[in-house]
């Protein structure tokens, strides 16, 4: 990582409002993939940070491939050890909408 870029992540961690906002985000996408999973069965895990682990009805690299199927990028953990588990980020807050609806419509 790049000395400017060590030195715009201090600044923006030391910027309150900036921080308060980064969280919510995060805590609001984790809870729209969270809800749209639980409404389709899915079984997502509880976190505390800007994704979700879900396990799937499939394999890691299926839901990996269905969901690139409609643009959207998600880490198969099946490297991990977890075959039917799936890593979902939180996008910005004008790409959830896009993230939900893979997740709604594919499984």
């Amino acid at each position: 990582v790049s000395s400017i870029a060590q030195s715009m992540a201090l600044a923006a961690m030391e910027d309150k409002k900036h921080l308060e906002t980064s969280c919510q985000i995060s805590q609001d996408g984790v809870l729209q993939i969270t809800e749209a999973a639980l409404s389709k069965g899915l079984h997502p895990y509880p976190s505390l940070g800007n994704f979700v682990l879900l396990k799937l009805p499939c394999t890691a690299q299926e839901g990996y491939d269905r969901f690139l199927s409609q643009g959207i990028i998600v880490r198969p953990m099946a490297m991990a050890g977890l075959a039917n588990h799936v890593r979902i980020s939180v996008a910005k807050p004008e790409h959830m909408p896009r993230v939900i609806d893979a997740l709604t419509t594919l499984f």
